[in-house]
């Protein structure tokens, strides 16, 4: 038996089992428990997979329309290489994630969008990519 005025030890980052949903934020790794598979799988998609894609599109947009127009070219570019970075790490983290969840449905859900953001990405990131090269 513990003794409760001893502090609790936190999971290692070598286990692999999910935390107990009751857990919190710091208890589940925070940041690096979305990569590590411990966060919720909710708060994964929503954090990672929409909130960090948003915000980088909102501060390129409006980078780009503080900046002179020469620059307007830059900024859109890095801009999308942001976001596809930002989608890579959001889509392994979801794929991580997937099982610490009650909801079969959302599990389901969360991986169709990513697979379709994985076949529309291979699309639209190089054709992006091609034409900033041409432009």
């Amino acid at each position: 038996m513990s003794d409760p005025s001893q502090p609790r030890v936190l999971p290692g980052a070598q286990d692999d089992a999910p935390a107990p949903a009751s857990s919190t934020w710091t208890q589940r790794g925070g940041l690096r428990g979305c990569f590590d598979g411990r966060q919720h799988l909710a708060l994964t998609f929503w954090l990672l997979g929409v909130a960090v894609s948003v915000l980088i599109t909102i501060a390129g947009s409006a980078l780009a329309n503080g900046l002179p127009y020469e620059a307007f070219r830059g900024v859109s570019l890095a801009t999308a290489v942001l976001v596809g970075g930002a989608r890579i790490a959001a889509w392994y983290a979801i794929i991580r994630c997937r099982h610490n969840t009650r909801s079969a449905v959302f599990t389901a859900l969360a991986l169709s969008a990513v697979g379709i953001d994985l076949v529309l990405g291979a699309f639209k990131l190089p054709a992006m990519l091609f034409a900033f090269s041409v432009a």
